[in-house]
């Protein structure tokens, strides 16, 4: 199922974080510098398994949430590893690498809050909080070299279901719209 980036996304099972994940995700694939760069090779979920022929790669998975019961607000952090292939370190290259993770470091701090705003209904704040480590891009024991970065957010759980509200979403009765695209969902139960 394809994602129009200007779409909401409602979760249904994978919780709130996974807007974030989505958003940023749809956000990657809305600026041609990064889509020449990677290509598809842009994941939305956290993989150990990448080959050579999948990097470079982005690699967009969620750290933990916790939401505060007296001002509702879901705290959480999402995590995004840039993966080069080991050559990348190896032939000298490191400073391509380097430039290429700063880049894009100061560019989703600066620049991918108003976008995640139009998908994440109650998004407070977005990287007022993050880090950058470079270890693992220097591992020689690793298959594969990469940046890791953690971007911090705070996300207005009554503004978030206030809107779902105000959409016609209603999350108390199983016999509404938000519990619609369960049917489209399709799980083949073999005996055994």
């Amino acid at each position: 199922m394809a994602i129009n980036p200007l779409q909401p996304i409602i979760p249904l099972t994978n919780g709130i974080d996974n807007l974030i994940i989505e958003g940023i995700t749809n956000y990657f694939l809305s600026k041609p510098n990064i889509t020449s760069a990677f290509g598809k090779n842009i994941y939305s979920y956290e993989r150990l398994d990448l080959s050579s022929n999948s990097l470079p790669a982005i690699v967009i998975y969620p750290g933990s949430s916790e939401t505060n019961s007296s001002s509702y607000l879901l705290q959480g952090y999402v995590k995004i590893d840039i993966v080069f292939p080991l050559n990348v370190v190896r032939e000298n290259k490191l400073r391509s690498a380097l430039n290429v993770g700063n880049a894009m470091y100061l560019q989703i701090k600066h620049d991918c809050m108003d976008f995640l705003r139009k998908t994440v209904y109650g998004l407070q704040r977005f990287a007022f909080k993050s880090s950058i480590n470079y270890d693992t891009l220097y591992d020689d024991f690793a298959n594969q070299s990469k940046i890791s970065m953690t971007f911090y957010y705070d996300i207005d759980m009554t503004m978030y279901w206030n809107k779902l509200v105000s959409m016609g979403y209603d999350i108390t009765s199983p016999d509404v719209v938000i519990y619609e695209a369960l049917n489209d969902i399709v799980i083949d139960i073999k005996p055994q």
